[in-house]
């Protein structure tokens, strides 16, 4: 069984591609540290902990919502077979 290789095509990213990606990748890096060493040293605890807490507000009203609507479902359901019965034909 001869095959030939396939041949995969090959990409070569240029150094300049690198030269101008680098330091816009180091930029992002460097300021997120900044952020979190600010936020870490005290100065500014207020702007970290409004948004974990919305957050958490918000994911305890959603999980509120999910059994609101479970239950929904269920009433909904339990109504309607009892008032279509006769045409689900399990009676």
């Amino acid at each position: 069984m001869n095959k030939e290789s396939s041949q995969f095509s090959r990409d070569y990213f240029t150094e300049e591609l690198f030269l101008t990606v680098a330091p816009a990748v180091k930029y992002q890096i460097n300021e997120s540290f900044s952020t979190f060493h600010f936020v870490a040293s005290g100065n500014d605890l207020k702007t970290f902990i409004m948004p974990t807490g919305d957050f958490w507000i918000l994911s305890v009203i959603s999980s509120w919502y999910s059994f609101l609507t479970l239950f929904i479902q269920d009433a909904w359901g339990e109504a309607s077979y009892s008032t279509h019965a006769a045409i689900v034909g399990f009676e």
